[in-house]
């Protein structure tokens, strides 16, 4: 049986002090904000209320029935609504009164 020796500093150690050393200008979390490196870019983070979460569940298990092959996680269907009103701003206008009511 075979030990696994203890590090001793872990990553969360380090970046709490660059932290502390204030050597860590902007915290962008796990995404890498470098288009070079990565397809990933910095996004915004946000939260949804219980109603909107159970929503998006609603749309996602919709999706799900309708494909035949895979099963889409929430953020595959985030990206597809986007996508979807990137490529027909004309709906936008529907989709505006309830960007209103959401508030």
């Amino acid at each position: 049986m075979r030990k696994l020796s203890p590090q001793l500093e872990s990553k969360l150690s380090k970046t709490l002090a660059k932290i502390a050393h204030n050597e860590i200008s902007e915290k962008t979390g796990f995404i890498e904000n470098n288009p070079d490196k990565t397809i990933y870019f910095k996004t915004k983070s946000f939260r949804l209320r219980q109603a909107d979460s159970a929503n998006l569940s609603l749309i996602v298990k919709e999706i799900n029935k309708l494909s035949e092959r895979k099963i889409y996680s929430d953020s595959e269907v985030i990206r597809g609504v986007i996508n979807y009103f990137s490529g027909n701003l004309n709906a936008l206008k529907k989709l505006l009164e309830y960007v209103k009511n959401s508030s």
